[in-house]
């Protein structure tokens, strides 16, 4: 593109100096386009239905176009004149394009991806329909030859004995193929009425986000609520229905409720649970607003960001900090509005938002993986998928690629954790790898398999989920990462924590250290559970590790780490089972 030197028309002035990076660099390839078609801006917004104006404005960067039509047309006028480009050349421009339309106008930027993913949805949902078709036509002609074969068997019946048996045998093979297609039909059904639903989820976010528009376009449709921050929507969320009715009937029972702590390991869905609720509910709000809660400071700000909405003074005017104090005095009267929702996603510690949680008519989510939050409000466990919602998920994330049964057998092996679930279905979807080479390389190289997939509805892929909360664990109690490393060498059920309170001989110095000292061991086990790489158990007193977890712990180690820790193990279980007869050994068995 670059060796066409375009001439400047009157109407295309030199570019504002104040543009964006990403819009001049747009706006220059642009210009070399409009060169090379030969038209003036008069002649082309006389050949084509748009004013002059909008091509002024696209020309001279005050305006990014949202869709495909301007740059297709520009690119088809060029081919016609004998100029036409590679698909490589039109992939840059259209990433030129949106990468200048996300700088220039955000909201439009989401509605042109929101639009791009409805399409998907679209064609998704055609060759869906046109599946269950052809799995109708299918079906119809097994019907019709085993109609004809049961004509022919009473014909026959009398003569042919051994025709008869062959006969037979026909019958009862196109019977199973029927009962087969049968089910896919089903299946298809199902897929097809998932995708029509999808389209529709899919056009309300569009109408919702649908920015006002330039004169001479549609007005949009107005968003009844104050809406901030929250995720889309998980188009394949899975299940969790008893918690979210648990939810909304732990929030609509009292006129001003506790809040409601959504608690669990990492990977387990607690942020995918809480934009359910959220998007689920939403018609029961005035005031919808998604703090990120991880650090202090960007609750403040998040708070201070919903100061206009509620008819206060901005930040800018008065203070984060003060903006977010008036925020959650507001909220806490229910003026102007008594019906909001807020939710703090990844919460450590209570005392962090202690001042920052309004107490007031509205409701409060909070999702941590601290298990201290229990001792502040009303908390939800999350825990993993049960085996038919995993299955339910992977044959929904990966329609044509994955059977029942294979689903099953990759479920059992991820232990249903909703994230590495959620990545394998992403690299099957990528790559077509089958379930046993999956399985293979999931024994055999744990956390290489575990950083490949991209999650679509998670930020990190699972390897970089625990590598961040073991660099936090180590930063806080190094010694934590001692517990850590002997549990991965038990069984991935529940470990009682009497099989890890009483040294016995042989145990390595550092080991034997920790054991006996318990209130050193609480603060380490204590502090396994904040960072979500450990479950605890308070009332039965036991502590689980996730088989995914222990994979990737001893996947950490060399061989010799590995004998040494899995003979400390045995040691710890050879001690709590011969002292505790009630104790069932399978429990705490080691690896």
């Amino acid at each position: 593109m670059t060796e066409i030197v375009p001439k400047t028309p009157a109407e295309m002035r030199p570019l504002d100096p104040a543009l964006s990076p990403e819009v001049v660099a747009w706006v220059s390839e642009l210009r070399v386009i409009w060169a090379a078609t030969g038209l003036s801006i008069t002649r082309f917004a006389a050949l084509y239905p748009i004013d002059k104006g909008s091509v002024s404005r696209y020309l001279n960067g005050q305006r990014v176009p949202r869709d495909h039509w301007f740059l297709e047309k520009l690119l088809a006028v060029q081919a016609e004149n004998g100029r036409t480009v590679s698909p490589d050349v039109r992939e840059h421009l259209t990433d030129l394009q949106l990468r200048a339309l996300e700088t220039a106008h955000p909201r439009e930027y989401v509605v042109r991806l929101v639009s791009d993913r409805l399409e998907l949805a679209v064609i998704g949902q055609r060759e869906a329909e046109r599946y269950a078709r052809d799995l109708e036509e299918q079906l119809a002609d097994r019907v019709r030859k085993i109609e004809l074969l049961a004509d022919d068997n009473r014909r026959l019946r009398t003569a042919w004995d051994a025709d008869r048996a062959a006969t037979q045998a026909e019958k009862e093979r196109l019977e199973r193929e029927i009962a087969e297609l049968t089910a896919y039909l089903k299946q298809a059904r199902r897929r097809g009425v998932d995708a029509e639903r999808r389209c529709r989820e899919l056009e309300e976010l569009l109408n919702q986000l649908e920015p006002t528009v330039q004169e001479g376009e549609h007005e949009p449709k107005p968003d009844p609520a104050v809406w901030g921050g929250v995720p889309p929507r998980n188009r394949l969320f899975t299940g969790r229905d008893r918690l979210l009715e648990e939810l909304r009937s732990n929030l609509a029972r009292e006129a001003a409720p506790a809040p409601q702590v959504i608690h669990g390991m990492f990977g387990e869905g607690k942020t995918q649970l809480a934009v359910e609720y959220a998007h689920r509910y939403r018609s029961d709000y005035d005031v919808v607003w998604w703090i990120p809660a991880d650090q202090p400071v960007l609750v403040r700000s998040a708070l201070a960001s919903l100061t206009p909405h509620l008819g206060l003074s901005s930040d800018a005017v008065s203070g984060v900090a003060e903006s977010a104090d008036e925020a959650v005095a507001a909220l806490r009267k229910g003026e102007p509005h008594s019906r909001w929702l807020l939710v703090f996603d990844h919460a450590d510690q209570p005392e962090d938002l202690r001042d920052l949680i309004p107490q007031g008519p509205g409701h409060v989510l909070i999702t941590s993986r601290n298990c201290r939050w229990q001792a502040y409000a009303n908390t939800v466990s999350v825990g993993v998928f049960t085996r038919d919602e995993s299955v339910d998920f992977l044959t929904r994330r990966v329609p044509h690629g994955l059977t029942v049964k294979e689903a099953g057998r990759l479920a059992e092996q991820m232990g249903d954790l909703p994230l590495a679930l959620e990545q394998a279905g992403a690299l099957h979807t990528e790559t077509g790898i089958a379930v046993p080479e999956y399985l293979q390389l999931l024994a055999q190289r744990t956390s290489k398999l575990l950083a490949e997939g991209r999650p679509s509805e998670y930020l990190v892929p699972m390897t970089a989920a625990y590598a961040l909360s073991v660099d936090k664990l180590e930063e806080r109690l190094p010694e934590s990462m001692i517990l850590l490393r002997l549990c991965a060498f038990f069984g991935p059920e529940p470990i009682p924590l009497g099989a890890l309170s009483k040294p016995v001989p042989g145990l390595e110095p550092q080991v034997a250290d920790l054991i006996a000292d318990p209130f050193r061991l609480l603060r380490v086990v204590a502090e396994l559970g904040r960072f979500g790489l450990a479950r605890l158990d308070l009332a039965a007193r036991t502590i689980q590790i996730h088989r995914l977890i222990q994979a990737l712990v001893r996947d950490e180690l060399d061989e010799g780490e590995h004998e040494r820790l899995q003979n400390q193990a045995n040691l710890l279980l050879a001690e709590y089972t011969s002292t505790d007869s009630d104790e069932r050994p399978s429990r705490t068995s080691p690896h």
